[in-house]
């Protein structure tokens, strides 16, 4: 008489994921998949692949797992690959292993290691969940590697493993992020006629508002700096999206605060794309370079009804098929303090706020 080894049910385990706000649906396809799927297709785990499989979007994966490591679940791979062969040539398991310089042992050659492109991230099922035979992942045509940059865009990521940053005086490239800087407009006047307490209470609510709003649109905030905020996209449609809902929002909160003329909130916005290197700062990963700078400064050049956009922001298709929408346009030239060349810059300059959605994200019924 045969007998058949009855799979485990696994759905008790991956249940208390719940708490994270994760549907049972996601969860329960989740623990299925583990359940069902071949050894070497839970050996370092495209989060691409298994986003189709789970059937949500790359993002949700990606906060997904980041949940999942917490809860030991899963284990998070950085696979390191050569931009000459595409072989992995080594594989870390936390970013203070992170070289700015890698080697391949097949190529025999060095590499520098960019975070969205040569750093590849894969997700192993824990032992504790499923022993799994030791042999060379699932090859699975026609899914594009997942990238260490889409997790650090990831806001759970950066929340729950704020110990994995790079060792000092290591950095890893970034070939391209979109970087959104604001700044709350006059608020040196607002302490000083609010006085101390009230004044940073609003400054915490309109907080509140900016890392919502980054959080929406698949962005993450980096730091606030005083009353300023540096966030980063992977998209600059979501960028541009996060400034409108940021507007909007802040516009929420003063009808809320009864907050009118002099007295109401006001954010300046800019944002910008292009490399920059990232690293460790204040025991936090963060983002330096020439494009951090100028991010920075256009957004001082903001009125408070407007957001200040780069010609590479202006190219992508994607931002400029939306702009009608969000406003009208103004091209303006300047100076930005510390460069000596003009700068060609776009304000958009929004159309009337839509409130009642962004009522309702502030406060839910």
């Amino acid at each position: 008489m045969l007998f058949h080894k009855r799979k485990p049910d696994l759905r008790a385990r991956f249940a208390q994921m719940e708490r994270y706000g994760i549907s049972q649906t996601t969860l329960d396809r989740l623990a299925d998949y583990v359940r069902d799927a071949q050894d070497d297709e839970l050996i370092k785990i495209n989060p691409n692949y298994l986003a189709a499989a789970l059937d949500i979007d790359v993002h949700q994966t990606l906060a997904l797992m980041a949940y999942a490591v917490q809860e030991g679940l899963f284990d998070l791979n950085w696979d390191v690959h050569c931009p000459h062969c595409q072989n992995r040539a080594r594989t870390f398991f936390t970013l203070e292993q992170g070289q700015t310089q890698e080697y391949c042992p097949q190529c025999q050659v060095n590499f520098v290691t960019h975070l969205d492109h040569e750093i590849h991230v894969t997700f192993t099922v824990n032992a504790s969940i499923r022993k799994v035979a030791d042999q060379e992942p699932a090859f699975k045509p026609g899914f594009l590697p997942t990238y260490g940059l889409e997790l650090l865009n990831v806001q759970p990521f950066r929340d729950l493993f704020d110990d994995q940053v790079l060792p000092p005086g290591e950095s890893l490239q970034v070939t391209r992020i979109v970087l959104l800087f604001t700044d709350l407009r006059g608020s040196t006047a607002m302490y000083a006629r609010e006085g101390d307490p009230r004044a940073f209470g609003w400054v915490r609510e309109h907080f509140d508002v900016l890392f919502d709003a980054a959080i929406r649109n698949q962005g993450v905030t980096i730091k606030t700096i005083g009353d300023a905020v540096m966030c980063t996209f992977l998209s600059p449609a979501d960028a541009v999206q996060a400034s409108v809902d940021m507007h909007d929002g802040i516009q929420a909160l003063n009808t809320r605060l009864e907050l009118s003329d002099q007295a109401a909130l006001s954010i300046r916005l800019g944002i910008h794309i292009g490399p920059c290197i990232t690293v460790t700062l204040n025991d936090t990963l963060d983002y330096f370079g020439a494009t951090v700078n100028i991010a920075s400064r256009v957004s001082h050049l903001s009125r408070g009804d407007d957001v200040i956009l780069t010609p590479q922001v202006m190219q992508d298709g994607e931002v400029r098929a939306m702009l009608p929408k969000i406003g009208r346009l103004e091209d303006f030239e300047c100076n930005l303090h510390g460069y000596e060349q003009r700068f060609q810059l776009c304000r958009l300059i929004f159309h009337q706020v839509r409130l009642e959605p962004v009522i309702n994200i502030l406060n839910p019924s």
